[in-house]
């Protein structure tokens, strides 16, 4: 018998799995919520990349958080090509609890 072959991930191969997944989550928040409806995307790259200090929600109300760090840098860091940096299909940001942090901006909503 030959030898096992095992399955291999192409680098963001992961991420594009997980992202055709949240378009129904985005679309199912956006129908119900309508303009108040705000999704925080976080460690999705199309608001917001690991390596980037910002992101931006999407939804009625359009705002920038800002890191303390960019997530990449953070004690336990973001990684998109790692299954270790998601639970389920989420990405799973870990703040370590004292310095890092994402602030929010003053907005009416």
């Amino acid at each position: 018998m030959g030898k096992r072959i095992e399955p291999t991930m192409t680098s963001g191969g992961l991420l594009k799995l997980y992202q055709a997944l949240w378009a129904p989550y985005y679309d199912t928040v956006m129908r119900t919520l309508g303009a108040s409806g705000v999704i925080l995307p976080i460690g999705d790259p199309h608001h917001g990349q690991p390596g980037a200090t910002t992101f931006s929600t999407k939804g009625g109300e359009q705002v920038t958080f800002t890191w303390s760090e960019a997530p990449r840098a953070f004690d336990t860091g973001l990684d998109l090509t790692d299954p270790v940096s998601f639970q389920g299909i989420m990405p799973m940001v870990t703040f370590n609890g004292t310095d890092e942090e994402a602030d929010t901006p003053d907005a009416a909503f």
